[in-house]
């Protein structure tokens, strides 16, 4: 399965209808500088 690119509107109205969530993959040291609210 190939990762579909898509802009963010797109991705904004998917996360608040709850069709899709946020997976942050950074440190934890980068987390805790700067985050997106709501991201696992």
């Amino acid at each position: 399965m190939q990762p579909k690119e898509i802009s963010a509107k797109e991705a904004f109205t998917l996360i608040e209808r709850e069709d899709m969530g946020i997976i942050d993959v950074r440190e934890p040291a980068e987390h805790t500088a700067s985050h997106i609210n709501h991201s696992l």
